[in-house]
């Protein structure tokens, strides 16, 4: 499974993203752009292999951030699938 998102900076300071990572090592995370100054935008995609799974399915992503050069900080993005098998 393929998706992306937008992440948006909607405070009145620059952010500096660190890091990106998904709970598991089924997953895999793409971000365009470290920094953003207010207003800005960036394209977060996100890779998540189902293989072998059923049923529902969660992880969590997490995104490490600096808020103007303040102490780092988190935030945590759940991520969850309904899996369903096809007949054989």
């Amino acid at each position: 499974m393929r998706g992306t998102s937008t992440i948006r900076n909607t405070t009145k300071k620059p952010i500096q993203i660190l890091r990106v990572v998904v709970s598991c090592r089924c997953g895999d995370v793409q971000l365009r752009q470290g920094e953003l100054l207010p207003g800005e935008t960036t394209e977060l995609s996100v890779s998540w292999d189902l293989r072998g799974r059923s049923g529902e399915t969660k992880e969590t992503l997490a995104i490490l951030y600096v808020l103007d050069d303040d102490e780092q900080q988190f935030l945590s993005v759940g991520l969850r699938a309904n899996v369903i098998s096809s007949p054989g």
